[in-house]
């Protein structure tokens, strides 16, 4: 992506897709060569099929799938589009059944760059056609030398909160114990469980949430916070060194 980013930048286009090699993933860049968030890829295609609902629509064919890994802005901008944000456990092979489960669910996604368009398309992440889905929906307005929003100013429309990185902190004990530990560690707080623990936080003026979940594939940790605010994602930070600090090393966490 950062050589995408550098070709971008040079030829002076509106933005750029990279396409993963078995083709079920996109990344993209700005016009200005920076990586876009998947989540944020996601909340920009979430807010354009929201678009099209009508307002008698079922709560199944307004609801959009996404993981636990995503931002918190992504959920509000489903719901400031008039959808029902859906939380689930990452892995796209479990978001193809939910939309199986589900068929009037119109769009699913997460954060490794799967999308999963189920409105005109079958439910199944082909990255051909996300970027096709892409174009459509940038080809709509004029280009930006015409007056049109560049690829950052649509982007500039949704929030965006100050995070940690994806932190891969080492699983050293035993995976069931250790994350009964994380659990019973915030168990005073409200927590989403559909794949580890996802803490939410608040604040008088702020949110947030913190995430750990153990890997599927390796001996690790996955965690990550994000908060509305950088004071709010510093208690976060803080909270959890007080809280899993003693038995986890979390220096990964910190510094991901």
């Amino acid at each position: 992506m950062e050589l995408l980013g550098e070709v971008v930048v040079e030829t002076g286009a509106e933005f750029g897709i990279g396409i993963d090699g078995d083709g079920d993933r996109i990344g993209m860049v700005d016009e200005q060569g920076r990586f876009v968030d998947p989540d944020r890829i996601l909340a920009l295609f979430a807010d354009d099929v929201l678009s099209r609902v009508p307002d008698d629509a079922s709560d199944e064919a307004r609801t959009i799938i996404y993981d636990v890994k995503c931002s918190l802005a992504l959920e509000q901008v489903i719901e400031n589009g008039g959808g029902i944000p859906h939380m689930m456990r990452t892995g796209h092979s479990f978001q193809k059944l939910a939309l199986k489960r589900s068929p009037e669910v119109q769009l699913a996604g997460e954060m490794s760059g799967h999308f999963f368009f189920n409105d005109r398309w079958s439910g199944h992440d082909d990255s051909l056609y996300c970027v096709a889905r892409m174009l459509e929906l940038v080809g709509r307005d004029p280009a930006p030398d015409d007056g049109g929003p560049s690829f950052s100013d649509r982007m500039a429309a949704f929030p965006t909160y100050p995070s940690t990185g994806e932190g891969k902190v080492p699983l050293t004990g035993e995976r069931e114990e250790t994350m009964t530990f994380v659990a019973d560690a915030f168990s005073d707080l409200p927590c989403i469980t559909v794949d580890g623990i996802r803490a939410r936080f608040a604040g008088d003026d702020w949110e947030g949430w913190f995430l750990c979940r153990p890997s599927n594939t390796e001996p690790i940790l996955v965690m990550r916070a994000e908060a509305t605010s950088e004071a709010g994602l510093q208690t976060i930070k803080d909270e959890v060194e007080r809280r899993l600090g003693e038995r986890i090393e979390l220096d990964r966490f910190h510094n991901g």
